[in-house]
């Protein structure tokens, strides 16, 4: 069966993936029978709009085909960390939280942390309890009451079903973990997860039945999406494995494109219905952009200001010109609101 891969309209040289509010997911996995049982609970969650060029486009696709984890690289705020979670938004929808998978790096994570947990203490005290407690006692018999998967190892067995959306013929999904910034983690992190991430599987030794694998099925492989930051460099052995794609730095008519598309996010963010606002227009937008642009290319710190903050001095406007009496335009020059939302340091 076909995978399902990200797909562009006729004459359309990027993606767009409009926001969504979705339901968040709890997860109890079977390690006997070793089968996930995943279920939507009411705590709400929300994707937010997001913009593919077709060259992401493409990598993400080609990462999906060949079963390689994709590192992304570019300046921090360039959405590297919200691509994964759109990619899921676009291949499952609402029901994206039972296919789609967080692990967030730290100095102190290790290569177990994204697979398993197992709780030695926990397991030690219902071992050595006293008798009045005796009927906690048979728990310490079975590893599996102190085990817990954790974001890698749910994605390794999440099985989504195939998409039946349209006419033709049913596309195989797949889950999707994101390994975000894991040049955050200590040198020999990467290195940990050669194993996991070529072959899709890790080992519990905890385990005391035969079979202690715990793997992804050949069908079932996740697309993996790991950034990086460039904090530090990489080691070759794990490079090998991935795919590579640095996000570039967008001009003028990219990050037109991107705010435009966010607009009407913001706009139900901040209350305002259509009947009260006050919009703003292209030119406007132009304008937005081009300053953004000029003092980006002008700041003279380390970290010059990325679209994130752009959208954050976008957000800051919309909200200001419809709860002020000032105009956008003097709101645009407005060097205070500049400072504060593109995160420049004052002279």
């Amino acid at each position: 069966m076909k995978k399902k891969l990200l797909e562009l309209g006729p004459d359309q040289d990027n993606l767009t993936i409009s926001m969504i509010e979705v339901k968040r997911a709890d997860f109890e996995f079977d390690f006997k029978n070793k089968k996930l049982k995943p279920e939507l609970n009411d705590k709400p969650d929300k994707v937010s709009a997001y913009v593919i060029s077709k060259e992401l486009l493409n990598a993400v696709n080609a990462a999906i085909i060949t079963g390689r984890p994709l590192l992304l690289k570019g300046e921090p705020g360039c959405g590297k960390t919200q691509l994964a979670k759109a990619v899921a938004a676009y291949v499952h929808g609402k029901e994206l939280s039972k296919y789609y998978f967080e692990w967030h790096v730290k100095s102190r994570s290790n290569a177990r942390d994204g697979a398993y947990q197992f709780d030695h203490v926990s397991r030690l005290r219902h071992a050595t309890i006293n008798e009045k407690d005796e009927h906690d006692k048979p728990k310490a018999a079975d590893p599996t009451n102190y085990l817990s998967l954790g974001p890698m190892g749910l994605a390794f067995v999440s099985a989504p079903p195939a998409d039946k959306s349209d006419d033709q013929a049913p596309k195989k999904t797949f889950p999707i973990l994101l390994i975000d910034e894991i040049d955050k983690g200590d040198i020999d992190f990467p290195n940990d997860l050669l194993l996991e991430l070529d072959e899709m599987r890790f080992l519990i030794p905890e385990l005391q039945q035969e079979d202690k694998y715990i793997s992804a099925a050949e069908d079932d492989r996740p697309l993996v999406v790991i950034t990086s930051n460039d904090e530090r460099e990489l080691p070759p052995a794990f490079l090998r494995r991935c795919l590579y794609y640095k996000i570039p730095g967008f001009k003028n008519d990219r990050l037109e494109k991107i705010v435009n598309f966010k607009l009407e996010e913001f706009y139900n963010d901040l209350n305002l219905p259509a009947a009260d606002r006050r919009d703003i227009s292209p030119d406007q937008v132009k304008t937005i952009v081009q300053k953004f642009l000029d003092v980006k290319n002008s700041a003279s710190s380390a970290k010059p200001p990325s679209t994130s903050e752009l959208l954050d001095w976008l957000k800051l406007l919309l909200y200001q010109v419809n709860t002020t009496g000032h105009s956008m335009d003097d709101l645009i020059n407005d060097t205070e609101l500049q400072q504060l939302a593109l995160k420049l340091m004052s002279s």
